[in-house]
């Protein structure tokens, strides 16, 4: 056998490989920020979350977040969606008319902007492993 031939089977034995290899965290929340969600929204067993930081004032965002609760229940996730929204008093509205009943917060001070992504939907799991979930909602 050549060495391109080697290679060339290494190459795919990689590809192979990364498909059905579990997937990794894309960071670690801070234990602060962590400890503030379960504040905001304790949990009553040991799911994990699915958090989503999204404009409040955007109806495709509004959808999502219909769509983030619908997912969580499904698969032992417990949802916490954060607004940040110029008119708390619509986006209330908006919750109340799509019956969104998971925890529900309104960012008062860009409190999240660093710690997680906006407009993504994401878990977090009970070590504070992040995985990006976005992709299972477009």
């Amino acid at each position: 056998m050549t060495t391109l031939s080697r290679c060339l089977i290494a190459f795919l034995f990689s590809i192979i490989f990364g498909l059905f290899s579990c997937s990794k965290p894309n960071g670690y929340l801070d234990q602060k920020v962590y400890k503030n969600l379960l504040t905001l929204c304790p949990k009553k067993n040991n799911a994990s979350l699915i958090v989503y930081y999204f404009d409040g004032d955007c109806a495709f965002c509004l959808a999502k977040a219909k769509a983030v609760e619908t997912y969580s229940a499904s698969h032992n996730l417990k949802p916490i969606l954060i607004a940040k929204t110029l008119n708390p008093e619509t986006f209330q509205f908006n919750i109340d008319k799509l019956k969104i009943t998971s925890c529900v917060t309104v960012e008062k001070g860009n409190e999240y902007e660093k710690d997680l992504p906006f407009i993504k939907v994401t878990k977090i799991d009970s070590d504070r492993a992040m995985f990006d979930l976005d992709d299972k909602f477009k």
